[in-house]
């Protein structure tokens, strides 16, 4: 894009020098007298042929451009329209040279083309009609850049980045300005499908994040409720069975009764103890001296230190930590009560 720019510039800058060659053989001519005698003949012709070498010097610097571009006098009328030109838009030079058509051409979009604007140094038209579509050259001085989106007859539509450049006599005067046209359709498209591909991305993302919440709190959900059957299961399993397992234990046994007693009891010990895994649900199966007692235990204590704190018998304390094993299906596994009370959230 770069490099582009820096031949669009130096077109600007041959076809400007062209222009004042030309302006420089012509001013002459214009001041001059009717040549009279044989050596003003001459005179003369020698410049009519340099006028012409000159405007043929400049219709060559035009035409042999790769960038399609135009001239048009101060009258708005056109002086040049080149080759490349006539690709882009399907004109020829000789339909346009001389005319003002191309105010037609490229007045798609209801607004004054910007080289129009340019040679009637109309700045305040030009941002009043292109906004922020337009900018000065960084590259050319007095010239502006814009883009803009037009349809050409059996071309189809183009997007446009249009530079325009005054083009001044010897006497700084303005004799006219030129425009150049790169077709940048092609890049257009491709940022086009890059903000697409962007805008889809981010609702990719958006629908991602969605999803990730729904499924978090469907997660939570699932194991709110995980918890509650567990505390459901653990409460029936301590308030529905155990007690009257306890009464059946009272009761007058023969040893293989008791042994399928011990049997059911020690199953249902394995059954709940994976569910007690929180303080919470080690809460619901202990009584509050045993919570207390259990507390202590996880917080480090000794079963003297527990006594001292509780006020009671160090026999009474490894009777609570007894029943806080059994509680927790710990009885019969070498496993320090105080280590799996720690563990516990």
């Amino acid at each position: 894009m770069e490099g582009e720019k820096d031949s669009k510039t130096r077109v600007l800058d041959r076809l400007e020098k062209a222009v004042l060659r030309v302006a420089e053989i012509e001013a002459p001519l214009a001041r001059s007298e009717p040549p009279s005698g044989e050596r003003g003949i001459v005179k003369q012709q020698t410049a009519e042929e340099a006028l012409a070498k000159s405007e043929s010097l400049l219709e060559a610097i035009v035409n042999s451009s790769p960038i399609p571009q135009f001239v048009i006098d101060k009258n708005h009328k056109i002086l040049f329209w080149n080759k490349a030109l006539e690709q882009l838009t399907g004109l020829g030079s000789s339909e346009m040279i001389g005319t003002d058509n191309h105010l037609r051409l490229f007045r798609c979009m209801e607004r004054p083309c910007l080289v129009d604007l340019v040679v009637d140094a109309d700045t305040e038209e030009i941002y009043r009609w292109y906004q922020s579509d337009v900018g000065k050259s960084a590259l050319t001085d007095g010239a502006y850049e814009a883009t803009d989106f037009l349809k050409f007859p059996g071309k189809g539509e183009r997007w446009l980045h249009l530079t325009a450049a005054l083009i001044r006599g010897l006497d700084g005067a303005v004799i006219g300005a030129a425009e150049t046209i790169q077709d940048i359709s092609e890049q257009a498209s491709m940022l086009e499908t890059l903000k697409r591909r962007e805008h889809d991305l981010q609702m990719k993302s958006i629908n991602l994040e969605e999803a990730y919440t729904a499924l978090k709190v469907l997660l939570q959900r699932k194991e709110a409720d995980r918890e509650s059957l567990e505390n459901s299961i653990l409460t029936n399993v301590r308030q529905l069975i155990s007690p009257f397992l306890d009464k059946l234990e009272d009761t007058r046994l023969a040893d293989n009764q008791r042994l399928y007693l011990n049997i059911i009891r020690s199953s249902l010990e394995d059954i709940i103890s994976p569910f007690i895994t929180t303080i919470a649900a080690l809460a619901s199966q202990l009584t509050p001296m045993e919570l207390k007692v259990a507390s202590l235990i996880r917080a480090g204590k000794s079963t003297k230190e527990i006594a001292e704190i509780l006020s009671v018998g160090a026999g009474t304390v490894e009777t609570h930590r007894k029943s806080i094993r059994s509680k927790l299906g710990l009885n019969g596994r070498k496993v320090n009560l105080h280590s799996y009370l720690s563990s516990l959230t």
